[in-house]
């Protein structure tokens, strides 16, 4: 013969240490992170597009196509 069932604990939630205060939160947010799009090509793509495949020298910018 089975014995009662224990019963279960309510789960406690617990309070917020900031709540009531929008503007102390603002300053824990994160800022979303920006980078080069040098970066982030050679990051996808595993080439440096800064660097000529040829003579290794520094690449520059002679056009942007529309």
């Amino acid at each position: 013969m089975p014995g009662p069932e224990p019963k279960r604990a309510e789960p406690t939630q617990l309070p917020l240490s900031l709540a009531g205060d929008p503007s102390a939160l603002e300053g824990l947010a994160k800022q979303p992170s920006r980078h080069p799009w040098a970066w982030l090509l050679s990051r996808v793509f595993a080439v440096d597009i800064m660097t000529c495949p040829r003579c290794r020298g520094a690449m520059r910018l002679v056009k942007i196509a529309n």
